[in-house]
């Protein structure tokens, strides 16, 4: 597996059915995805987990859930110069 450690996202999942009970009982499975934190990195490998995140929720296509994806600041609009002219994140720095 490819090491994407140099970079740090941040994923919540939201949802109205708060429950303990099996995934198939709920009524509405509709959740909330919020991702924050990746950054455009000299190296891209903000970018390739990012990618990978949101394919493995694109996935659930067919499924019984169903992920909205609410908020989403990663890349450029959370990229910024650092004091030696590298990109760092705006948030999560």
């Amino acid at each position: 597996m490819q090491n994407l450690s140099t970079t740090c996202e941040l994923l919540l999942l939201s949802s109205r059915n708060i429950s303990v009970l099996p995934i198939s009982d709920i009524i509405d499975p509709t959740f909330s995805l919020h991702l924050v934190g990746g950054y455009e990195d000299e190296a891209g490998k903000a970018a390739k987990l990012t990618s990978k995140i949101v394919d493995f929720f694109n996935r659930f296509d067919e499924a019984d859930v169903t992920f909205m994806l609410r908020t989403i600041c990663v890349g450029k609009p959370n990229t910024k110069k650092g004091r030696y002219g590298h990109n760092e994140p705006k948030i999560g720095t």
